[in-house]
C-alpha cells in the first residue's frame, strides 16, 4: 500500500514536471522566435534608411545640375541639351548600324548564288521587306561595281544557274524575268542617270553570254587535250556569242576569285564603304 502511494506521488510529480518543462520550451521557443523578429525589423529599418540616403543623394545631384544649367546662358543651354540628344541619337544609331552591319556580312555569304534554289530563296527573301532590299542592293553594288554587270555577272550568279537560263527563257532554259525582285535588285545597283532598263537588260544579256562562252571554250579545250583529232564545228553550238565578249571577259578571270573575296570580306570591316 505504501508502495502505491509513493508511486502515484511520483506519476504526479513527473506531470508537474514535465508540464514545467513544457512551459520554459514554449517561453524559450517564444524568445527566440521574438530575438529573430527583432533582428529582422532592425534589418529593414537599416535598409529603409540606406535608401532614403541614396534617394537623397540622388535629388542633391539632380538639384545641381538643374541649378547649373539655369546659370547657363540660352545659348549654352541649347547647345547642352542638343549634345544630350545627339548622345542619344548616336547610341540609337550605333545599335542599328551594328544590326545591319550584322546582317549584310550574313547576306554577303549568299552570293554567288549557286543553285537555282539559291535565287528562289533570295527572291522569297527580297519580298519579305523593304529592309532586305536595300541591304541586298547595298551588296550587289559591291560585287557589280565598278565594272557593271556585263563583266562582274559572275560574282552574282554562279555558272551552275548561267548555263541553265537566260532572260527570256526561251530554248527550254528558266526565265530570269520570272524574279522580278531580283533583277529590280541588280538593276538599282548598277543604276546611274541615264542608264536606261533596256540598256541594263542588254548588258545583263552580255554577262549570260560571256560565261557561257568561257565555259563552251573551257570544254572545247577539254576536249582537244583527250583527242588528238579536234572538230571545228564543235565550238558552233553556241554561235550567235561573239568571241569580242568572250576574250575580253576571259582576260578578267584569273582575278576573280580573288576580287570576290576582298568584296566579302570588306564586309566585315564596314557596312557603308564606297
Amino acid at each position: 500500500m505504501d508502495q502505491t502511494v509513493d508511486l502515484a506521488a511520483k506519476v504526479e510529480e513527473l506531470i508537474k514536471l514535465t508540464n514545467s518543462l513544457k512551459q520554459e520550451i514554449s517561453v524559450l521557443k517564444g524568445n527566440d522566435v521574438n530575438v529573430k523578429v527583432d533582428e529582422l525589423e532592425k534589418e529593414m529599418a537599416d535598409l529603409k534608411n540606406e535608401i532614403n540616403e541614396l534617394k537623397y543623394g540622388l535629388m542633391k545631384q539632380n538639384a545641381k545640375i538643374l541649378a547649373i544649367i539655369h546659370e547657363l546662358s540660352e545659348s549654352k543651354k541649347i547647345q547642352v541639351m542638343g549634345n544630350l540628344a545627339i548622345l542619344r541619337d548616336t547610341t540609337k544609331t550605333k545599335s542599328c548600324e551594328e544590326a545591319i552591319h550584322k546582317k549584310v556580312v550574313n547576306f554577303s555569304k549568299m552570293f554567288p548564288l549557286g543553285t537555282l534554289d539559291d535565287l528562289d530563296k533570295l527572291e522569297k527573301l527580297l519580298s519579305i521587306g523593304k529592309n532586305n532590299e536595300d541591304e541586298v542592293v547595298l551588296i550587289l553594288q559591291r560585287l557589280l561595281l565598278p565594272k557593271g554587270v556585263a563583266k562582274n555577272l559572275k560574282f552574282v550568279l554562279s555558272d551552275n544557274i548561267i548555263v541553265q537560263s537566260n532572260l527570256e527563257g526561251i530554248h527550254g532554259k528558266k526565265r530570269l524575268l520570272n524574279y522580278q525582285r531580283f533583277i529590280d535588285a541588280v538593276y538599282q545597283a548598277v543604276y546611274k542617270n541615264g542608264y536606261s532598263i533596256n540598256t541594263f537588260l542588254s548588258d545583263f544579256r552580255r554577262g549570260l553570254r560571256c560565261v557561257k562562252n568561257r565555259n563552251s571554250k573551257i570544254r572545247c579545250r577539254r576536249v582537244k587535250k583527250r583527242s588528238s583529232k579536234y572538230d571545228e564545228d564543235s565550238n558552233n553550238a553556241d554561235d550567235d556569242y561573239g568571241d569580242e565578249d568572250v576574250d575580253e571577259f576571259m582576260d578578267d578571270e584569273e582575278q576573280s576569285n580573288s576580287q570576290l573575296e576582298s568584296i566579302i570580306k570588306t564586309e566585315d570591316n564596314s557596312v557603308f564603304g564606297d
